[in-house]
């Protein structure tokens, strides 16, 4: 009776690892496809595509829900979308119709794809940065300038407080030698930035880095691609699982380096979006927090003297 266990167990797992090759979905329906996961849901897609593009603007998973639950489709399950939902459709290989199998990408689906792969993977990147999850909570998300503005007398990055009355006020962070009233601040780091955004020089910036990241890209298909080698390998009885084991953990350790300088780089798609809008100033005006922070960050350097 073991051996019949085990041998319907490798069956099923040659099958998938087959149905994976031929790049056929897999069988669970994904938001945005119909059952079978062939044809496209018009309107779930569209959802999809609003996704990613606030993503890339550089917007919150708050944000992102919010604006899913304005749709009206909740998810494939009939449940309403929170953070890590959201965060898991972005994360998809799917919506580029690429076909992975227990982890590892294994080549051309055969369905539709809903996203183009570049903007895929500059979101994926963007979700996966070990800065973005290390910077939740507290006033350094809830205000502009905290964390993110410097303090001139001795150059450490300022935390919001309050005096007694209530008013916000940027103070150093290493010292009580440095407070300023906060709005004020605000309301002329966003004057020169707009300002700044009107300057036709700002388009220049989209083409700083492009070579860099295609070849951190091949790079990350490359340690990728030995990774699902290995794996084929011990499927296929030719490695033992320690050496898949050790094979792995070096290769992983070194995608998650490449992967850290890709999210490093791709934070420069809120300013290309922003750069390549009509009115930047706009656009601007219509990013949340966290993008305009990305932005500013990109742009200058705010010294509070």
């Amino acid at each position: 009776m073991r051996w019949r266990t085990e041998n319907k167990s490798l069956r099923q797992k040659r099958q998938a690892r087959q149905a994976a090759e031929k790049g056929l979905p897999p069988a669970r329906r994904c938001f945005g496809y119909e059952q079978g996961g062939m044809v496209v849901n018009e309107a779930e897609a569209a959802v999809v595509r609003g996704a990613y593009a606030r993503v890339l603007r550089g917007e919150s998973l708050v944000s992102i829900v919010r604006a899913m639950h304005a749709a009206g489709l909740p998810t494939t399950r009939g449940y309403p979308w929170d953070r890590t939902t959201v965060r898991n459709l972005i994360l998809n290989p799917r919506y580029i119709a690429v076909r992975y199998h227990r982890g590892e990408e294994v080549g051309p689906g055969t369905w539709p794809a809903i996203i183009p792969e570049d903007d895929w993977r500059k979101a994926v990147a963007l979700l996966t940065d070990p800065a973005r999850k290390s910077n939740h909570g507290g006033t350094a998300r809830k205000w502009i300038g905290g964390s993110l503005f410097l303090c001139g007398r001795c150059g450490t990055d300022v935390r919001v407080g309050y005096r007694r009355n209530n008013v916000r006020i940027y103070v150093c962070r290493a010292s009580d030698h440095l407070a300023r009233v906060a709005q004020p601040v605000d309301e002329l780091v966003a004057a020169v930035m707009e300002a700044r955004l009107a300057l036709p020089d700002v388009a220049a910036l989209l083409d700083e880095g492009d070579e860099e990241m295609a070849a951190l890209r091949a790079d990350a298909a490359a340690i990728s691609a030995k990774i699902a080698r290995a794996v084929r390998d011990y499927d296929d009885e030719l490695i033992d699982a320690q050496t898949l084991r050790t094979v792995k953990g070096r290769r992983t350790a070194e995608l998650e380096a490449v992967q850290r300088r890709i999210a490093a780089a791709a934070r420069t798609s809120t300013l290309s979006s922003l750069a390549a809008s009509g009115d930047r100033v706009a656009a601007w005006r219509a990013l949340d927090l966290s993008a305009r922070r990305t932005v500013i960050d990109a742009l200058m350097t705010v010294t509070l003297l």
